[in-house]
């Protein structure tokens, strides 16, 4: 199915090139609004407060639907030993150009020292529009970027890597895709991803379809932070498999949200997107698509091999210089 709709709304042309393919039947997108019937997009009668309806399904396991005490959405990053650039990335998004943003949340684990008092000051003084705050964590573990903290007071979180640069037009435009279309139910965001379930390959380019988004750059509810750090045996298990490893906490969000939801996350393609981490991260190991892989299979065997389920959809907004 595809749907091509043109929305004018406060002067700006927007376009969402939707399309949805539904792959063993498991792509249920029937809980998809239309898109003639939009009205909370950038304003209009929608609320950040209102649940998508009275139940989604997902009591069980997030428990209750409930308001947030701010709308909007958190950004929460980890950083590890980027001291010269932070500082630039920061102000990037927290200038006041992403109208949605309420707050920052930059995780500094302390393994690497405490954080220097340039930082510190640079975040005190510079009087950013967005609050920052540094989050010292005694405890390093990339499962720590999941932990629901007082300081996150929306319901939408944007975990993103200190590495990533994008437009603030495409952050703003990723969170409305994400509260009109995403909430308890669906992940979206701008790094997508694909396996293969016949030998559970991890797949990161050429893609016809995807069934993960990194939270490199995704927003999710914050009702799933508490699923995450469930302390029944099998998360105990393979968030201790993460740490032990160093890598998938990304995946193994990705494989509960399907798990429980049965839906597919959504792909916002963004205009502009700078990863300055390339030589220097996780991913820049040679055998990083290995352990990818690695994990794949290891969360297959946990909660099924036809967990992930695919999309072809994709949202990109509409520049204003169009036709």
């Amino acid at each position: 199915m595809a749907r091509d709709q043109r929305l004018i709304i406060g002067g700006t042309l927007l376009v969402l090139i939707l399309t949805f393919t539904l792959v063993a039947q498991l792509a249920d997108t029937s809980q998809l609004k239309p898109l003639s019937k939009l009205t909370g997009l950038y304003g209009g009668s929608g609320s950040a407060h209102e649940p998508i309806g009275p139940s989604d399904g997902l009591e069980s396991v997030l428990g209750n639907i409930t308001p947030a005490e701010e709308d909007g959405f958190t950004l929460i990053a980890p950083s590890w030993k980027r001291v010269d650039t932070l500082p630039d990335w920061i102000k990037h998004y927290a200038s006041g150009d992403i109208p949605s943003l309420r707050r920052m949340i930059i995780i500094w684990p302390k393994v690497q020292g405490d954080a220097p008092t340039s930082l510190l000051d640079n975040v005190t003084q510079s009087n950013y529009p967005i609050p920052v705050i540094i989050d010292q964590r005694e405890v390093n573990t990339l499962n720590g970027r999941f932990l629901k903290i007082d300081a996150i007071k929306t319901n939408s979180v944007l975990a993103m890597d200190d590495d990533m640069l994008y437009d603030p037009k495409d952050v703003e435009f990723g969170y409305q895709v994400w509260r009109e279309f995403g909430q308890r139910e669906r992940m979206s965001g701008f790094i997508a991803r694909a396996t293969n379930k016949d030998n559970n390959a991890y797949k990161i380019g050429g893609l016809k379809s995807y069934s993960m988004i990194l939270t490199k750059s995704a927003w999710f509810h914050t009702d799933w932070m508490h699923a995450y750090w469930s302390q029944d045996e099998r998360m105990t298990r393979l968030r201790k498999y993460v740490d032990d490893h160093m890598n998938c906490e990304d995946i193994l969000l990705a494989f509960i949200h399907a798990h429980h939801t049965r839906k597919s996350p959504l792909y916002v393609k963004p205009y502009k997107m700078v990863d300055t981490g390339m030589k220097d991260g996780i991913s820049a190991a040679g055998d990083h698509l290995k352990h990818r892989a690695a994990c794949v299979s290891k969360f297959a065997e946990e909660f099924g091999q036809d967990t992930l389920v695919s999309s072809d959809a994709v949202f990109q907004r509409m520049l204003d210089n169009y036709g």
